[in-house]
């Protein structure tokens, strides 16, 4: 039996020409009382909250970041940045911090019967945005209701049963052990309010303000689509306590180094150049974080050629990838791997590569028959048939995608670019519409679970841009096998054996992990941290929403005036020595 770590707060004279001793005390009098009382009074804390909070200022937080689709559980658009956006607002029953799972919503767990089941107890202290009380109740009702309603992000295809054992325990019975579990379940999912959503026939299209209710560290303000804008604020309420920040607010910046420079933004994720320029700025802080996002080639392997293991393999020796490093990302990332897992991974094994050799690569694409017959430079199949492939790519990777094109062109392969937005990339690559493909995603950090998107079996639950078209069944045996494995040493040695098919069979080519880098004004809120191996499901990224409590914030956004008790009474001693210096100075009669 496991169980879980232990838990984690002018006065400014009109202008005019009367001097301070022309007052009359009867003008005088009234406003300083008036005056004086206010300060009095908030200084012992007696004004409604409103009064005070509207001398405040709050403190905002402003960060660069594009539009991920409506931030309820099944609005997001399906891809890191859209998850953690609806994180903000949905708790999950653990979460990660800088060293590893820690409760979230259950402040305890333990699992029994080699892993098959395990046993959550929640936080009595939570309640969702409407007041209500997070309950066992919930969490039965989320699991079920997601396993009726699929999400290309949650598989729940181990759970056997889960049961309400009272207003706050809850037990969730496995089908057979499942070692990703805890991150990729429980540290995942997020939990829904029954009472919202047993209504909801048809949750894609549930896109009203109830649909944002959660039970997060804050409350959806706003979602703008058009304007790719969000603005959330605090929740006051939160179990864990109030976050460090009033409000925050998330949209498009065309030049974010120039927008933190300006000090229009308080944060931005940026690419190597851009850190480049800003890592000697003493107002703002840059911090790099680890390769858990891949950039792969893609085959469509329904094609004949390619879907013939040694054409890509020819294709992965005529690709440099080094050079790509070098030459399209400056040397932000780490070149891809054979076996898909990067090398920052514990899980990482080493596998046969394939590393740049042109001239192997002509010597496999000769022995499939394919030759240059006619000299124009390209080569032909057995029958003379021209060879042709259409690489579509999303546009801000335009330097990749020729570097691309043109190993093609030196080992005799045509190739003809087309570039896309990425959200058209990735309808496109969900319908199998395409023959070659660059594109990327996170999710290769985490629990190796993520290999499930090479399998038959759930390959297809997978979002766009882990697009497949491979099966293979020793693949998916092995699979299947190392995911039941709750022996790490055992598991480790399984997943290595799944890299080697990888490496061996090619269903995809990485061909890079890109750093991460992301500025900030530590005087705004300081503290940012990358979870290791990633949020969630092994998501790349510095917005942990444990920041948004754990962090130092510094200064409000904006001046204002403070309801601290000292300031005020401070304050007011100095208005009296005024006020009693006006009277001695006020002629007689």
């Amino acid at each position: 039996m496991t169980k879980s770590p232990r838990g984690s707060s002018f006065f400014s004279r009109h202008s005019n020409t009367h001097s301070w001793h022309s007052l009359r005390p009867e003008v005088f009098g009234i406003p300083f009382l008036l005056l004086a009382t206010f300060l009095v009074l908030i200084a012992l804390g007696s004004l409604p909250a409103g009064t005070v909070a509207a001398a405040s200022s709050e403190r905002v937080l402003r960060l660069a970041g594009d539009d991920y689709g409506f931030p309820s559980p099944y609005g997001f658009y399906p891809r890191g940045p859209g998850y953690l956006r609806m994180s903000l607002l949905f708790d999950t029953l653990v979460w990660k911090d800088q060293k590893g799972l820690v409760p979230l919503l259950a402040s305890r767990w333990e699992e029994k019967d080699g892993g098959r089941v395990w046993t959550f107890e929640l936080n009595p202290k939570a309640r969702w945005h409407d007041g209500q009380a997070v309950t066992a109740a919930d969490v039965v009702f989320t699991f079920r209701y997601f396993q009726e309603n699929r999400h290309p992000w949650f598989d729940l295809s181990a759970v056997k049963e889960v049961r309400e054992l009272d207003a706050h325990r809850v037990e969730i019975s496995l089908k057979e052990p499942y070692a990703p579990f805890l991150t990729n379940l429980a540290g995942s999912l997020p939990i829904l309010p029954k009472h919202i959503w047993e209504k909801v026939q048809d949750p894609k299209k549930f896109l009203s303000p109830a649909a944002a209710i959660g039970s997060g560290p804050f409350r959806l303000e706003k979602y703008d689509r058009e304007q790719a804008l969000y603005i959330y604020t605090a929740n006051p309420d939160y179990f864990l306590g109030r976050p460090v920040i009033d409000r925050l607010i998330l949209r498009p910046q065309a030049e974010p180094v120039l927008a933190l420079r300006k000090g229009e933004i308080d944060g931005a994720s940026l690419k190597v150049d851009e850190a480049a320029l800003l890592k000697g700025d003493p107002q703002l802080q840059v911090i790099e974080g680890p390769a858990l996002w891949v950039y792969r080639l893609y085959f469509n392997l329904q094609d004949p050629l390619l879907g013939q293991k040694e054409f890509r393999q020819a294709v992965a020796y005529a690709i440099n990838r080094q050079e790509i490093v070098d030459r399209a990302l400056h040397g932000g990332a780490t070149p891809g791997v054979a076996g898909y897992i990067p090398p920052s991974s514990p899980w990482y094994s080493p596998t046969t590569d394939y590393p740049f050799n042109p001239d192997r690569a002509r010597q496999l694409l000769d022995g499939l028959g394919l030759k240059d017959r006619d000299g124009d430079g390209y080569r032909e199949g057995p029958k003379g048939e021209k060879i042709s492939y259409q690489l579509l790519f999303a546009s801000p990777y335009a330097r990749v995608a020729e570097l691309v094109q043109g190993y093609f062109k030196a080992v005799g392969l045509k190739v003809e670019l087309k570039a896309l937005d990425t959200k058209a990339l990735d309808g496109i690559m969900e319908k199998n519409q395409y023959q070659l493909a660059l594109n990327g995603h996170g999710g290769v950090g985490g629990d190796p679970a993520h290999l499930s998107r090479f399998t038959s079996s759930v390959g297809s639950q997978a979002p766009a841009q882990w697009s497949n078209t491979w099966g293979s069944r020793p693949f998916d045996d092995l699979f299947q096998q190392q995911i039941r494995e709750m022996d790490a040493t055992k598991r480790k040695e399984l997943v290595g054996r799944l890299q080697g098919l990888l490496a061996e069979e090619l269903p995809t080519l990485p061909l890079y992990y890109p750093k991460m880098y992301f500025a900030f004004n530590p005087q705004v809120l300081s503290g940012w941290y990358y979870t290791p191996d990633g949020i969630a499901i092994g998501i790349p990224t510095e917005m942990n929403k444990l920041i948004f409590l754990q962090g130092s914030s510094g200064k409000p956004a904006a001046a204002g005036v403070r309801a601290s008790g000292w300031w005020w009474l401070v304050g007011l001693v100095i208005l009296t020595v005024f006020y009693f210096l006006g009277r001695r100075r006020l002629p007689r009669g």
